[in-house]
């Protein structure tokens, strides 16, 4: 017989897990959802290889999405428009463009501090004063 309080780990867990971690969700926030503590998250995911699998899925996925598509904007792009003049007229105008994306590298680096704090964040001991 076992001995303890019964787990609130439920295997429908692990799909909403990875779920989130695709929107880039950390484990605080993960044990904040399941209204558990840090450690018992942490329990979960060694106990439970189908949890833990789901979250490292999850979190590769997002890695994977957000990577290009931060690229893009931290050094800029063009894309097609259509612009349509004349919409109560008759016979609309459609209007192709080049729209300009203007770069953005903060986007880049907040992604890096979040993803790989170790090499991206400055220790509080080494930061200057302005």
């Amino acid at each position: 017989m076992k001995k303890g309080r019964p787990t609130g780990y439920r295997p429908e867990f692990a799909e909403k897990a990875r779920s989130l971690c695709r929107l880039g969700v950390d484990n605080a926030d993960l044990a904040e959802i399941f209204s558990v503590s840090s450690a018992t998250l942490y329990r979960w995911l060694d106990k439970y290889p189908d949890f833990g699998l789901a979250v490292a899925m999850g979190r590769g996925e997002y890695a994977g999405l957000a990577a290009p598509s931060l690229y893009k904007r931290a050094i800029g792009y063009k894309y097609r428009a259509t612009c349509v003049y004349g919409i109560n007229s008759a016979r609309p105008v459609l209007v192709e463009y080049d729209q300009r994306v203007l770069p953005d590298p903060k986007v880049a680096l907040r992604w890096l501090r979040n993803r790989q704090p170790a090499r991206w964040r400055l220790n509080a001991s080494k930061r200057t004063r302005d």
